[in-house]
């Protein structure tokens, strides 16, 4: 078989006289041909130079078996390699394998840096970022690997996703104490879900990166679909459910109008959110979100019913301003933007709200608000039949301000640092700063959240406050604080799945200390609500101080006592070790490991729904033929690259 020029990127077999289509001068099509209709497999009697050239360019570096110091210089020479540039440039890029093919000005910037000329078959790049990701995983693995020998514990963010091509996937992060994870890709889900599948599913996964979702596995943080809490039940984990979740569901149930007719379930509610927060919200163009039907908390009933219409009333009252403008090019530029660039001198088009979306009605009422005086305007001279009174107006403010706190709350909630202690600072903050307002819907909003909240509040958030400050009382917490007894079960059962050491070693118990230590944390230090703040700061600088007190007040200093005898039971070592923590404020062996445990849960699952993202950055309607092992390891790639870049 030879190419000839007269064909162009086209070979013809000199044996039966067949064209076939070589692009790229790829030789793929050729061997298939002679191996199919002429027996020939050129293949197995390629010449050695060949067989190493083509080895060198697309097998990965074997790693698996380097640990320890080594496996930091195989990582610096696997990043500095041409498939780590093929890699990163496809998965942080969003570059498809095509590119290296037929753009020649990446092809002559890679050879530039020093890198062998590309292959000339997208089938070989793609198999090279394959290769690589299979590599980054091993190296992952290693790490986790490592953690766990050294006693840390592992906790689990995961949610479901709908790609563009209408196949389901599911997404899987594992992070440990300090606000670090690892995302450990997509996993392809056939067909329904139900709990038992997705455990499942979980637990293979796990497993191809050395954990166990019984010993290894502190908790889950998921959201409230009924799937997830079934989830939940049927695992030996601890199950926190997403915080975040829960304040946007609050806000729902305040500000957006109910229908009294049929009420779904709680289950049911919260997962018909969360199936539109994984892809498949709803258009701008759907006027659907006025007649959506929710179901109030019971503790908050009456304070939403009592509360007054005109503010379910109003927000869909903008709505349908906004879309007015927003849906007309017309409108907008010629009309509204004159008027904006009159008075700010810039553009600035209006924002629309979406209920799948945390912090959108406060972005679309906040900016309302900003350009009121333009809307007024623009109103009059494309005569809409729509009006709004200056009541109205000071009611659209009333909520912006109402609002504000919330929307820094979540913003606070989701970020990577922070666990069950600071985010009860967060809550708190979200608590007091409405119920400070003379505003009816911000005392009420205050409450809806404090109920939504308490549904997903667990007994972890209240141990791991105690091993925080041992002084918090049950008047200190916010919410329920547990008893002693609940708690001491909690740490005892933690111990008891998750400490793979020796138990004659674990308890050990700080009886032979003295009570002359002193506790450096006080009561003081525990209550967000009792500091007191600048009044010239900003509500954002605020919620920063009250996130540093609530950290300041876990730097307890941890206290190895002697070994207890190997007779002592596990429950007499945690009763005697909680004394000495109340005494002296200095943890013990127990409690410093189950302190790191909880530590690792996360506040919210948004870590799942950042991936979801990135999916939907690569696979793009342009990219909806990606396999489900090439969405996987591109997902994973991205993620371990974005990480090391920050």
């Amino acid at each position: 078989m030879k190419i000839d020029d007269k064909y162009g990127e086209k070979a013809k077999c000199t044996k039966c006289s067949k064209v076939y289509a070589c692009t790229g001068g790829s030789t793929k099509g050729r061997h298939d041909h002679l191996h199919s209709v002429h027996a020939i497999n050129l293949r197995a009697t390629k010449r050695p130079a060949e067989s190493d050239v083509t080895d060198n360019a697309s097998n990965p570096i074997p790693v698996k078996k380097v640990v320890g110091p080594m496996s930091k210089f195989v990582a610096q020479n696997l990043e500095h390699s041409l498939q780590a540039a093929i890699a990163r440039m496809v998965a942080c890029d969003g570059l498809p394998f095509r590119v290296f093919i037929t753009s020649p000005d990446i092809r002559k910037g890679l050879e530039a840096q020093g890198f062998s000329p590309l292959p000339k078959s997208k089938e070989t790049i793609k198999k090279m970022v394959m290769d690589h990701g299979r590599a980054i995983q091993a190296l992952v693995c290693s790490e986790i690997k490592q953690r766990k020998k050294a006693g840390t514990r592992f906790s689990l963010t995961f949610d479901e996703w709908t790609s563009t091509r209408n196949r389901r996937y599911m997404n899987i992060n594992v992070h440990v104490a300090g606000g670090e994870f690892w995302s450990l890709g997509m996993v392809r889900v056939h067909g329904a879900m139900p709990a038992k599948k997705c455990v499942a599913l979980l637990e293979t996964k796990l497993a191809d990166f050395g954990l166990s979702l019984e010993h290894d596995v502190v908790a889950i943080c998921t959201d409230g679909a009924s799937v997830m809490k079934k989830v939940g039940t049927l695992i030996p984990a601890e199950q926190q459910l997403c915080y975040a979740h829960g304040i946007q569901l609050a806000v729902l149930d305040v500000l957006y109008k109910r229908s009294a007719k049929s009420r779904p379930a709680s289950g049911q509610e919260v997962e018909k959110l969360e199936d539109s927060q994984s892809g498949t919200e709803s258009s701008d163009d759907e006027d659907d979100e006025d007649s959506v039907e929710f179901e109030v908390i019971n503790d908050a009933e009456d304070l939403i019913t009592e509360l007054s219409d005109s503010y379910q009333e109003l927000v869909p009252k903008v709505r349908k301003i906004v879309k007015m403008f927003r849906h007309s090019p017309m409108k907008n530029d010629a009309v509204l933007q004159k008027y904006v660039k009159a008075e700010i001198g810039h553009e600035l088009s209006l924002s629309l709200d979406s209920r799948t979306r945390r912090s959108s009605l406060h972005e679309m009422l906040s900016r309302f608000v900003t350009l009121r005086s333009c809307i007024l305007k623009a109103m009059i001279d494309v005569k809409s039949t729509v009006q709004l009174s200056d009541a109205e107006i000071d009611t659209i403010q009333e909520i912006v301000s109402a609002l504000e706190p919330v929307k820094l709350a979540v913003e606070a909630l989701c970020r990577r640092d922070v666990h069950l202690v600071t985010a009860d600072a967060v809550i708190k903050f979200a608590l007091i700063t409405p119920e400070k307002q003379a505003s009816e819907l911000a005392r009420t909003l205050a409450s809806a959240i404090r109920a939504r909240i308490t549904e997903r509040r667990n007994n972890c958030a209240g141990t791991l406050l105690y091993l925080s400050n041992p002084n918090v009382t049950a008047d200190d917490d916010t919410f329920n604080m547990p008893k002693k007894a609940a708690i001491r079960h909690i740490i005892q059962m933690l111990l008891t799945r998750l400490d793979h050491s020796d138990h004659s070693e674990s308890f050990s118990t700080s009886m032979t200390i003295t009570d002359s230590a002193t506790s450096p944390t006080t009561d003081g230090e525990a209550d967000a609500e009792d500091s007191t703040l600048p009044k010239e700061l900003s509500l954002k600088e605020q919620l920063e101080e009250v996130m540093k007190e609530s950290l300041s007040m876990a730097m307890t200093v941890p206290v190895r006592g002697q070994p207890s005898d190997v007779e002592k039971t596990m429950t007499n070592a945690i009763k005697a070790e909680m004394q000495l923590f109340a005494n002296t404020g200095n943890r013990g062996h127990c409690l410093e490991k189950v302190y790191g445990y909880l530590t690792s849960i996360p506040a919210t699952s948004v870590e799942a729904e950042r991936a979801f993202s990135v999916a939907g950055i690569l696979c793009t309607k342009l990219r909806s033929r990606l396999s489900d092992h090439s969405i996987d390891i591109m997902c994973f790639l991205r993620s371990y690259y974005n990480k090391r870049r920050k």
